[in-house]
């Protein structure tokens, strides 16, 4: 074990730090190319200072903290009405549609709190709280937020458009805001306390990420393992470890939403009925292809069981020869297929 260590802050108040060196919370991020961002701030040490960029000018100070309960956020002080404590991180230049995600709870006054995505020093958007205590962006008001509750709040920007939407807890509260200045790209986030008001404010689960949803390969596929009267099993290959969950659609429709496999059997069918399949693919932020395989295939019309059949990248017969065939079944249940000489 570990004593205790005092950490001071400008010499506007102190940490006590409690190390207790049997304890080791360990996490992990999986590999993403969207991911431009990810900082729960666990990695960081309780009092210690921050691995962002901060300014803490006299009166002000960042520090790691232990809120909420058993999990670190960023602390930023500001008990000084001529300055304002400020944690910046820059992140691979992103000229596409990006999501910024975060949460933060006010402890004292927010006023005038900003929240800010930048590329290098401009400011393309800024949200902030107004002095009657409402999240605003533009000129716009979003909504009231209240001290002591945590808010999560989500920009969707697009720098082709220069413009974002804002979500507040999940809801949109406004779309298409424009950007405070134009920019081709975003590289920069940016939180800080009020120049002229005393706040205290924590930041917690910082996240930017792409929205560029996963691909398929070329040779990808949509096959049926089985079918019967009224349930056909598919099988699909993967697309890559961004992918999440698979959406599988009869026709436009969702029919079952798949985690952790590459099949599915799709029951509750009609016997000798045509089904149009497709599959997509959904990574962990939600962003899901466009281009997935499809599968044209039908029900059988008696209760033998068919197997063994395969698919495409694109829409084809049941039997996979990308050639019509006739299926014809006799009365003792057997099939024939034949193909036009």
């Amino acid at each position: 074990m570990v004593s205790d260590k005092i950490v001071a802050h400008n010499g506007e108040y102190n940490t006590s730090v409690y190390l207790n060196q049997t304890v080791c919370s360990c996490w992990y991020w999986p590999i993403n190319t969207n991911v431009l961002l990810n900082n729960s701030f666990e990695d960081e040490v309780t009092g210690a200072s921050l691995s962002w960029v901060v300014n803490e000018p006299p009166g002000t100070a960042v520090s790691i903290a232990k809120v909420p309960s058993v999990v670190n956020s960023v602390y930023l002080y500001d008990n000084s009405t001529v300055n304002s404590a400020e944690i910046s991180k820059t992140f691979a230049s992103h000229s596409s549609t990006l999501n910024a995600e975060w949460r933060f709870k006010g402890e004292t006054d927010l006023t005038n709190i900003r929240f800010q995505l930048r590329n290098g020093t401009t400011v393309a958007t800024d949200v902030y709280v107004n002095a009657p205590g409402s999240l605003e962006a533009n000129g716009a008001v979003m909504q009231k937020v209240n001290l002591g509750t945590w808010y999560t709040v989500k920009l969707v920007a697009n720098p082709a458009a220069s413009k974002y939407d804002l979500y507040v807890n999940d809801t949109v509260k406004a779309s298409g805001i424009p950007f405070s200045s134009p920019v081709t790209s975003l590289d920069t986030i940016r939180f800080s306390t009020g120049v002229a008001n005393k706040n205290s404010l924590y930041i917690d689960d910082v996240a930017i990420y792409g929205i560029t949803p996963p691909t398929w390969a070329s040779n990808k596929s949509l096959t049926y393992t089985s079918r019967n009267t009224n349930s056909i099993s598919l099988s699909w290959s993967g697309v890559d470890d961004t992918t999440v969950t698979y959406y599988v659609y009869n026709g436009t429709s969702l029919s079952h939403t798949v985690a952790g496999a590459t099949y599915a059997t799709i029951s509750g069918l009609s016997f000798n009925t045509n089904y149009d399949f497709t599959v997509q693919a959904a990574d962990a932020f939600g962003n899901v292809s466009t281009d997935g395989p499809t599968l044209a295939v039908a029900t059988t019309s008696s209760s033998s069981r068919s197997s063994g059949s395969s698919s495409s990248g694109g829409g084809v017969s049941a039997d996979g020869s990308g050639t019509s065939t006739s299926v014809i079944v006799g009365a003792d249940g057997s099939i024939t297929r034949s193909q036009p000489s």
